[in-house]
């Protein structure tokens, strides 16, 4: 299904700024731009057509989860896989 890979996508986005936070004892404000930017991003691309839609990309509301998501997992310690696939 495109929209669960998309999404899955966007977990890993939110996986890898998750770690750029977490590297070398930086704060999470060092990449507060670089997450705001994401989630912008993420929501302009999304769409309303439906989960099942073959053309859909996700809501925007689902893509900002799935990278909140994907940054959590990594402050947990999650493996990406198991987060975002």
């Amino acid at each position: 299904v495109p929209v669960f890979q998309e999404l899955s996508a966007d977990c890993l986005s939110g996986y890898f700024l998750g770690g750029l936070g977490c590297a070398a004892g930086e704060s999470i404000n060092d990449y507060l731009s670089d997450y705001l930017a994401t989630l912008i991003v993420v929501c302009a691309l999304g769409d309303t057509s439906g989960f099942f839609d073959p053309t859909g990309h996700g809501s925007c509301n689902e893509r900002a989860r799935a990278v909140i998501f994907g940054m959590e997992s990594y402050q947990k310690g999650t493996p990406p896989f198991n987060a975002c696939m």
